[in-house]
């Protein structure tokens, strides 16, 4: 099996703590996002993932040798920085793609892997119990999620207007079956060489959750996986405040079920 690991961002709402390293690279107690990542996925049996890289690169290069630029990480998104890596996405074998901002139990990619459609994408059914912890209002966080009765995804990414069009949130984390792994590189193409336009943004600003809702309105399957916390993101100060503070009175592990 083969992982790519998207850490090309600069993670503005971090800093000053991204002002020299990407968000990746902050530390969580001794190690990094990304360097706790990259352990995770090396005991699942994932051999030298490759990572896309863009702000602060040097820093990643530093500590993991299989990596990819993203030169215009300044002006792209998601989408764009994990199809630089096409080629390894098309090398014939189920592919993880992974957030560089996230850390999770290996756990999740065992519950990744019981199912076999074109997607699997880990969702936390527990992720109001966790916004709680980083946010007064979580509405003004999170996204659209939900998923019919076979837990095939129907909605993601939208702005919600009530906690009614939650039934989870995706945590960063999903796996292309190697059966589907042409199409997924197809419709992505189709959408940068056609210039076509989904939700108001172009291939190269499209974030992920856009292109997962363009696969499924054309007919891609992606099954739900659910968890019940066992991750942590890194997307704001507070978060790291947070954590550091849980870490230091021992109760992270209790809270979010997340072992470091």
């Amino acid at each position: 099996m083969k992982a790519i690991i998207l850490a090309a961002g600069s993670g503005k709402r971090l800093q000053p703590y991204s002002n020299k390293s990407p968000k990746s690279m902050i530390k969580l107690g001794k190690k990094s996002f990304l360097e706790r990542q990259l352990n995770t996925l090396k005991n699942f049996g994932v051999k030298n993932p490759l990572v896309v890289t863009g702000y602060k690169s040097e820093k990643i290069n530093l500590i993991h040798d299989n990596t990819i630029l993203n030169k215009n990480y300044e002006n792209t998104n998601m989408l764009y920085s994990l199809m630089l890596a096409k080629d390894e996405i098309l090398a014939g074998q189920d592919i993880i793609i992974s957030y560089g901002d996230i850390i999770y139990n290996i756990e999740l990619l065992e519950i990744l892997f019981s199912s076999k459609d074109d997607i699997n994408l880990i969702s936390d059914k527990n992720w109001e119990y966790y916004w709680s912890f980083r946010t007064d209002d979580p509405l003004m966080d999170v996204e659209t999620f939900s998923y019919d009765e076979k837990k095939i995804l129907l909605d993601i990414g939208r702005k919600p207007t009530n906690l009614k069009d939650i039934k989870g949130q995706y945590i960063g984390l999903f796996k292309i079956s190697n059966k589907y792994a042409k199409l997924f590189c197809h419709y992505a193409e189709l959408l940068k060489y056609k210039n076509i336009k989904f939700r108001d943004k172009y291939f190269d600003k499209m974030y992920m959750t856009d292109f997962l809702q363009y696969l499924i309105n054309n007919s891609c399957k992606i099954k739900v996986c659910e968890t019940y916390n066992a991750w942590l993101e890194l997307d704001t100060v507070h978060d790291l405040k947070l954590y550091k503070k849980m870490i230091e009175n021992k109760s992270i592990e209790k809270e979010f079920k997340i072992l470091l």
